[in-house]
Formats: structure tokens, C-alpha cells, sequence
């Protein structure tokens, strides 16, 4: 039995349809009531957040005295961090914040774009530094880990 000329070029041509019609419903941004497109997202504008404002000597006494509280009280949260800025990060990767005094605790904030960068070049080690981001990691051994938003 003979097959008609064009029936595989057919079934191919109905398959990327249909592939593109289910994309069409199923992919793509979402569009709110007022009928503007957006993408979804799980990060929050600047608005939305409340940041909670701590210095680096509380995050320092928080994780010495129990290291289990503080990471159920600080880990994904945001924060507002004031302290020392102790290391800057030879590849600009990072910095770190200490209490200024003796403390092991290491608040090790992770730089995320050039102005942060651009910020961090003009200071120097032992200034006064405030810090905004979200703690992402709380650990007895490596302290802090923070996701900078902002830095002043």
C-alpha cells in the first residue's frame, strides 16, 4: 500500500501546532486584573520588605550563646546589619563585618552588582558599615552568610 505524497510533512505540521498552541496556553507571563503582563517571581520589591535592623555584635552573642536560635531567628530573613567592615575580598566577591571587637563570628556579606562594588571600593577596613540583605545561611563554624541588597 502506497502512502500519499505530503502524509508525513501532514503529521508534522499538525504536530508543531500543536506543540505551539499548548505553549500558548500553558507558558508565558501571567497577566494581573488591570491587564498588564508580568512575569511571576518569588523576589520581593524594595517596598515589601521589612528589614530587621541588628548589629554585628547581637548576630555575635546571638550564635555564640546558641548557634540552633540563631539560625531559626535570622537564617532567610532580612536584615539591617551595622558594624566593622573587617575583610574586603580581593576579587570583590565578598566582605566581612565584625562587632569591632574580639569576636570569632564571621557576617560574610556576598557583594551582588557593581555598585556595591563601586561603594566598597571607597571605604576601608575598620570603617563603619551598615549592610542590607537577606541571611541565607547560619552556621556555628561559618557564621553568616548575607545576600547584599544594599550597603552604605
Amino acid at each position: 500500500m502506497k502512502e500519499k505524497k505530503g502524509g508525513k510533512l501532514k503529521w508534522i505540521i499538525l504536530i508543531v501546532i500543536a506543540v505551539i498552541i499548548l505553549g500558548t496556553v500553558f507558558g508565558g507571563d501571567s497577566t494581573d486584573e488591570d491587564g498588564s503582563s508580568s512575569a511571576k517571581s518569588d523576589t520581593k520589591t524594595e517596598q515589601e520588605i521589612t528589614y530587621k535592623k541588628v548589629s554585628a555584635k547581637e548576630l555575635s552573642e546571638a550564635l555564640s550563646k546558641n548557634a540552633a536560635k540563631a539560625s531559626k531567628e535570622y537564617k532567610d530573613q532580612y536584615l539591617e546589619i551595622t558594624g566593622e567592615l573587617s575583610v574586603i575580598d580581593s576579587q570583590m566577591s565578598y566582605i566581612s563585618i565584625s562587632s569591632g571587637e574580639l569576636d570569632l563570628t564571621n557576617i560574610q556579606c556576598y557583594i551582588q552588582n557593581e555598585d556595591q562594588e563601586e561603594k566598597i571600593l571607597e571605604m576601608e577596613q575598620g570603617d563603619e558599615i551598615t549592610v542590607k540583605g537577606k541571611c541565607t545561611d547560619v552556621g556555628e563554624v561559618l557564621g553568616y552568610t548575607i545576600d547584599m541588597e544594599s550597603v552604605e
